[in-house]
């Protein structure tokens, strides 16, 4: 899971200042590498830095700096979760951007060996996404996505047509959003992070909330047909292929010898801790797209405060685990509504009920313990508890719940 960033158009200084909080922010997404693309349209100049090195640090090196500024058209971001050897989470080379021929590209996801096997174009020793967008340089969007399967969502800039171009499918999220007058795009992974930011620093966009990219649809904007980037796109549809039916895996056993003695077939296979811990923080993805805050007031600065913390925190918790300190413990996820009795005879309710009076909602910082129900609320030791109100939004409840896991 890596996260995508960035803003383009008609940039000014808070602007630059949007990208690298949407930078610092997409950490939680990814801290094994950061990289940054600044491109100016007129000139088609352009300039790449990528380091296996956490974006809170990234974005303090002075050359880093002085790439994120209004002066330029674009500015992409990638933060990155390595899903391959040691030897590629910390190698420079293998961060995002790639740039070949034309094309510069970032990519969230995962692509199958089988399906990169499918590409017409191999790179020796190359990852997944170097070897996707080498392909797309070489074929094209459309001539590319068809071959394969895997999960992605991808920003690619056309130095020479002057194009920026964003694609997805439904395994990775990707929102994005305009400034009121169409001048200038915003973009993120995740539409609450993209939302919060935009409204942190007081921008009208030309709708209530972030649009979410839709499924399998190339969108492509054109940076030098002099409109308003918000008035300068087209899009086509464009479906990835399907992966083969696998053959199912014969008996073993009986009659067979040691061929195959011990060994278990995917389809039986169970997840350890650790997987399950990481499907569940994936599956939060297409929940945290559907928070529409456009049905909400404006959240209280205490409110934005308590987000902020959560990010950090699910942020640090990533860096935990690419140090190898995983959560063994699973009992935390279990439904709550089961009761169970503490070794001081309380309930869990009686215990969260205790908290929320105490410490107040996670997110409202309201105590309503009067209505308060136990279904589906968050609980752990650090006092993560929400409210009715906040706990009938799925994407809260589960952010509290996945941060409920981890502090125990």
């Amino acid at each position: 899971m890596c996260g995508l960033a960035g803003v383009a158009g008609d940039l000014n200084g808070k602007d630059a200042d949007i990208a690298k909080e949407l930078a610092y922010l997409s950490q939680v997404r990814g801290s094994d590498a950061t990289g940054i693309v600044a491109y100016k349209t007129i000139s088609r100049k352009f300039d790449t830095y990528k380091r296996a090195i956490p974006a809170s640090t990234f974005l303090d090196l002075r050359r880093v700096d002085s790439m994120i500024s209004p002066q330029a058209d674009v500015l992409m971001l990638h933060t990155r979760r390595a899903t391959g050897s040691w030897e590629s989470k910390y190698n420079n080379e293998d961060a995002h951007p790639f740039h070949w021929n034309n094309i510069i590209g970032m990519h969230n996801g995962m692509i199958s060996p089988a399906a990169l096997n499918q590409l017409p174009h191999q790179l020796k020793g190359a990852i997944d996404s170097e070897q996707l967008i080498y392909n797309i340089s070489k074929e094209g969007v459309d001539g590319t996505l068809p071959l394969i399967w895997g999960a992605w969502a991808l920003a690619l800039l056309d130095t020479e047509q002057r194009k920026l171009g964003f694609v997805r499918n439904k395994e990775r999220p990707f929102a994005y959003a305009f400034s009121k007058d169409k001048k200038r795009m915003y973009w993120a992974s995740e539409g609450p992070m993209l939302f919060w930011v935009l409204s942190r620093y007081g921008i009208e966009t030309s709708t209530p909330y972030p649009q979410v990219l839709p499924e399998d649809t190339f969108l492509e904007f054109d940076l030098g047909s002099g409109k308003p980037i918000g008035d300068s796109w087209t899009q086509f549809k464009c479906e990835g292929g399907k992966e083969p039916e696998k053959k199912p895996t014969p008996p073993t056993g009986g009659n067979t010898g040691d061929k195959g003695a011990g060994r278990t077939t995917s389809a039986s296979r169970s997840f350890t801790p650790q997987e399950a811990m990481l499907k569940m923080i994936e599956g939060m993805e297409s929940q945290l797209l559907s928070f529409d805050h456009s049905t909400m007031p404006y959240w209280p600065k205490m409110k934005r405060k308590r987000f902020d913390g959560i990010v950090r925190s699910l942020s640090r918790v990533y860096k935990e685990w690419a140090e190898g300190s995983f959560v063994e413990d699973m009992k935390q996820l279990e439904a709550p509504e089961k009761m169970e009795t503490t070794d001081a005879g309380k309930t869990h309710k009686d215990v969260a009920k205790q908290l929320l009076a105490d410490k107040g909602c996670a997110f409202c910082c309201k105590d309503q313990v009067e209505d308060f129900e136990l279904e589906a609320c968050g609980i752990g030791s650090s006092g993560e508890v929400l409210c009715n109100v906040c706990n009938a939004d799925s994407a809260l409840r589960s952010i509290a719940q996945v941060q409920s896991s981890i502090t125990h």
